[in-house]
């Protein structure tokens, strides 16, 4: 704290003031240019606070990958790789395959072929 008779470059001085305390305006002429503004007063209530909703965030859109399963190879038959050659995984095919959002899994299905393209039926999701 700063000694009663001085004002510190902090403000620190400003804690002594009690709430109660009345404030004097200096009515001093102003220089040319600048003019006097008076604060509004409020009523006391605070504006009512909308609640977020999750609304905002439909249209987020997420990249979302399932995890078919992995193999583990030695680095000289990863440069053996052809085409036609065959890297088996370490699922077997009616094990259900993971739905990762953010690197998190979201939910479990089985693989299907819709329409030419590769599908995934969810059988759970995590949580649930």
């Amino acid at each position: 704290m700063c000694p009663e008779d001085k004002q510190c470059p902090d403000g620190k001085h400003l804690n002594r003031v009690p709430p109660s305390a009345s404030v004097s305006v200096d009515e001093s002429p102003l220089p040319p240019g600048f003019e006097r503004f008076e604060l509004m007063k409020f009523a006391g209530t605070a504006a009512p606070i909308e609640t977020p909703t999750l609304e905002v965030l439909d249209d987020l859109e997420l990249d979302v990958r399932i995890d078919l399963g992995q193999a583990y190879m030695r680095l000289d038959d990863v440069l053996r790789l052809e085409p036609g050659a065959v890297v088996p995984l370490d699922k077997a095919a009616e094990e259900p395959v993971d739905v990762i959002v953010g690197g998190q899994v979201i939910a479990r299905g089985e693989v299907l072929v819709l329409d030419g393209r590769y599908g995934i039926r969810v059988t759970s999701v995590a949580g649930r």
